[in-house]
């Protein structure tokens, strides 16, 4: 195990604060299956959240990534574009 770093501890604090169900979380021997069939998959995803909770997580975070990066798309675009003048 890493050394725990007393930085983490308002996050851990807070999560503690928010009571989730210790199922959310998961077992970790659950992970074993999980890893061996993405191992097998004849076409396995890049990234593969495990877990309830990231998995709930994820979607909504992504989305706003999307929404975030479309809003910008005419900036980006720009900087690829050369200015003459």
């Amino acid at each position: 195990h890493a050394t725990r770093m007393a930085e983490y501890d308002p996050v851990r604090a807070a999560l503690a604060a928010q009571q989730l169900p210790p199922g959310l979380y998961g077992d970790p021997a659950a992970v074993e299956p999980a890893i061996l069939k993405l191992a097998d998959a004849d076409q396995p995803p890049l990234r593969l959240f495990l877990g309830v909770v990231p998995t709930m997580m994820g979607a909504p975070v992504y989305a706003n990534r999307l929404a975030e990066w479309d809003a910008w798309t005419d900036v980006a675009v720009a900087a690829t574009q050369v200015q003459n003048g």
